[in-house]
């Protein structure tokens, strides 16, 4: 009996310890809003070479205590100028109030944790192409008395931080798959590792007692165009049989769609129909105009039962 109360106490000291862990994201804080935006002093007509420079506002109704930002960009079309392992001046530039009571710190090297942790949706940022193709800069505010002890409010739009890119090719418009703040990187109550965040400030003066909450209902936007909508589908099909891809595009037009295979050896598409032509897996991309949608249908070509058996029959000589 004295061993069951003994387990008993220790689960709730365990319990309690759980519940504190938890108290930074208990309350409701969905009336305290932060707005970010990212804008640009050059959306379209980007000649291969040319600088950019990018910038972030935030906007907040309430105090601030510390603040996460993740950008990130597509390294296929812009590279980020000014990078610097000994300078994190070097490639940000810290404005504003922010920049005056806050001590602030960023990262360029696209940490991988960051792909592989500390978001919420890992199965789609760890792909080794998708690590490949998007950079993430980090920026981070935090408050320190020994600063200022006098929190921030941003009740109007201000810049926060900027930085510069160099086009890699001719970029016609510049568009939110471009450069974008991505919600699986918020910090909530159901994702704690989140490094997208913004920290409340209770009182008026900075200590860690006043100190409330993160997570609070973050949103993002920027001045670019918006990416066509985009669609994800992935199909089993067997080799040597074929499939009307429109069967699995719900609301796109045939007559306004264009195909494409990354591998006419895999999968060969004519029209809107698409055959499997060897085991493995390739991607044919959609593009309908007017309206803007694009679709991935990723395709993995099998062997039935029935064709393996073949196959080893004929030790794949005369039929693979």
């Amino acid at each position: 009996m004295k061993k069951l109360v003994s387990l008993f106490l220790a689960l709730i000291c365990v319990l309690s310890v759980f519940s504190i862990s938890l108290t930074s994201f208990a309350a409701d804080e969905s009336a305290n809003q932060a707005k970010f935006k990212i804008v640009a002093d050059k959306t379209s007509d980007i000649s291969k070479d040319d600088k950019i420079t990018v910038s972030v506002k935030l906007k907040t109704n309430y105090k601030i205590y510390v603040v996460g930002l993740p950008v990130v960009y597509d390294s296929t079309k812009l590279e980020l100028l000014n990078t610097s392992s000994s300078s994190i001046s070097s490639f940000l530039n810290f404005q504003g109030v922010m920049a005056s009571n806050y001590v602030t710190n960023g990262n360029w090297k696209s940490p991988q944790e960051l792909y592989t942790k500390r978001n919420s949706n890992t199965s789609y940022w760890s792909q080794s192409s998708v690590m490949s193709k998007y950079k993430l800069l980090t920026a981070t505010w935090t408050a320190d008395s020994t600063k200022s002890n006098t929190p921030v409010i941003l009740s109007d739009e201000s810049v926060i931080v900027s930085f510069q890119f160099k086009a890699k090719n001719a970029i016609a418009s510049l568009s939110d798959n471009d450069i974008f703040i991505s919600d699986d990187f918020k910090k909530t109550s159901s994702f704690a590792g989140g490094v997208w965040y913004v920290g409340r400030c209770a009182g008026n003066h900075i200590s860690d007692a006043s100190f409330v909450a993160v997570g609070q209902a973050l949103t993002a936007s920027s001045n670019f165009n918006k990416a066509p909508e985009k669609v994800e589908i992935s199909i089993d099909m067997n080799y040597k049989s074929s499939v009307n891809l429109m069967d699995y595009l719900e609301g796109f037009d045939a007559s306004k769609c264009s195909f494409a295979t990354s591998d006419s050896g895999i999968v060969s598409v004519d029209g809107t129909k698409a055959t499997g032509v060897k085991k493995g897996t390739a991607k044919v991309t959609v593009t309908q105009s007017s309206p803007e949608k694009v679709a991935e249908i990723t395709i993995n070509v099998k062997l039935a039962w029935w064709q393996w058996l073949i196959k080893i029959l004929l030790f794949g000589f005369l039929w693979y």
